[in-house]
């Protein structure tokens, strides 16, 4: 736990009962999911640490044996809701929204549970279904209700890939293809700013924002996870479909990822522009000299270069001032870090040698 944070707070410490401490975290993970502005940190703590849960806001601290307590008991909901069978505590079968609570346990402690991932797809799917029909009440109840889900199943997928657990959730193939899906699914909502702590008033509402968001996050799966390839994979995902064929105009005019509609690369020419496609590759690349031995992050920056043209949004008149110029900025400090160091290392001389490539005569 930070030492810049509170004193911990022990909670329930008379209640040992697993369905307790089960209740007991799942308020604590649904408080902190509610609030996208401050992302909580999850620790498993020793299983010789005394069996109660820790609070200090915005952190929780849980010991590996009361973790495992916890996920038998949502287990046991969750199996009870989708085989529709009588739980054996409470001798009643469980109900969707109970599982659908369940699984953030059952993904704290296992993240490649896909039948869970799958309840919360189709959990969020629901909602804005109800959106269609015009909410519970035929006005905008339905519609916040679903933005705001978004933005909590966000911040949840956030925490599982920053917190210090023991490294499965930061490069698991399933956290971040659940991330990607609600990006895909909910395009629309998040490039209109309409979803809640991922396009706040202060964050702006363009793709750079977006891009620059995911990629601070999965800057930090990589220093959780070295050479992390998924969330790397999964921001090479969000570059892409940023340059996705969705209307400017009308935020949920189309929808990343719906049938029939088709990826395209022309809208990201207007929408992450000269500025922002600086400051994702100078920032990349300030990571990957603070990790000269991670070969992902060094691929990374090689595909941003390769794909500069594309996703720069810049003139014919521009590409000679500002891609070749931070195209060459890329390769000389980086020449210069192995030089002012005596740097060795296969990663950093394969950057070195296919970035090399991407120089761009002025000339042409």
């Amino acid at each position: 736990m930070s030492t810049s944070t509170p004193t911990p707070t022990t909670i329930n410490p008379s209640e040992t009962s697993p369905s307790s401490d089960y209740d007991t975290l799942i308020s604590l993970l649904h408080l902190h999911s509610t609030q996208p502005h401050q992302i909580p940190e999850i620790e498993i703590l020793p299983s010789s640490h005394p069996p109660h849960i820790l609070s200090a806001p915005p952190s929780i601290g849980i010991p590996k044996k009361t973790l495992l307590s916890c996920f038998l008991h949502a287990r046991a909901i969750f199996l009870s809701y989708t085989l529709k069978q009588p739980c054996p505590e409470s001798g009643r079968i469980r109900s969707e929204d109970e599982a659908w609570r369940a699984t953030k346990v059952l993904t704290l402690w296992e993240p490649n549970w896909n039948t869970a991932w799958t309840l919360r797809k189709r959990a969020l799917l629901s909602l804005r279904d109800d959106d269609d029909d015009g909410g519970v009440d035929g006005g905008e109840t339905g519609k916040m209700l679903s933005v705001d889900a978004v933005g909590m199943e966000l911040a949840w997928v956030e925490i599982l890939v920053r917190s210090l657990l023991d490294g499965k959730h930061a490069k698991s193939s399933w956290v971040w293809a659940h991330r990607m899906w609600v990006l895909r699914t909910f395009f629309g909502e998040l490039a209109g700013g309409m979803v809640k702590g991922v396009f706040g008033r202060d964050q702006g509402r363009d793709a750079g924002c977006l891009v620059t968001r995911e990629l601070k996050i999965v800057m930090v799966a990589a220093e959780r996870h070295a050479r992390n390839y998924y969330a790397w994979e999964y921001a090479r995902q969000v570059l892409r479909m940023c340059a996705g064929t969705i209307d400017t105009t009308s935020a949920r005019s189309l929808q990343v990822g719906e049938p029939g509609v088709e990826v395209g690369e022309d809208v990201v020419n207007r929408r992450l522009d000269r500025k922002g496609w600086e400051e994702c590759t100078r920032m990349i690349h300030q990571w990957c000299l603070m990790h000269p031995r991670d070969i992902s992050g060094w691929a990374f920056l090689v595909f941003m270069m390769d794909h500069r043209p594309r996703f720069g949004g810049l003139s014919e008149e521009d590409k000679h001032i500002a891609v070749d110029k931070i195209t060459r900025d890329t390769f000389e400090k980086t020449s210069e870090f192995v030089n002012k160091f005596n740097w060795k290392g296969e990663s950093i001389e394969w950057f070195l040698k296919t970035a090399s490539h991407f120089q761009i005569d002025s000339n042409d």
